[in-house]
């Protein structure tokens, strides 16, 4: 989380990929959009999301990044 602003119910992350990332998301919370969804990320680059609508209280660094692979349990 390289940004919060608690009061706007938003937050900015920076996602950088070990590998070729495919399919990058962030989970959704009720709510809550992300910039940007379902995009791949080749190996040490690094994407920033950006969240909105965060519930009053949701800790940004509760929400969770995945992938295509974390899908099929690798």
């Amino acid at each position: 989380v390289v940004e919060h602003d608690e009061h706007a119910g938003r937050a900015v992350l920076e996602v950088t990929a070990r590998g070729h990332a495919y399919a990058v998301r962030v989970e959704p919370v009720v709510g809550t959009r992300a910039s940007d969804g379902w995009f791949d990320l080749p190996d040490g680059r690094t994407a920033t999301i950006e969240v909105i609508g965060l519930p009053a209280g949701q800790d940004p660094a509760s929400l969770v990044v995945r992938t295509w692979a974390d899908d099929w349990g690798r």
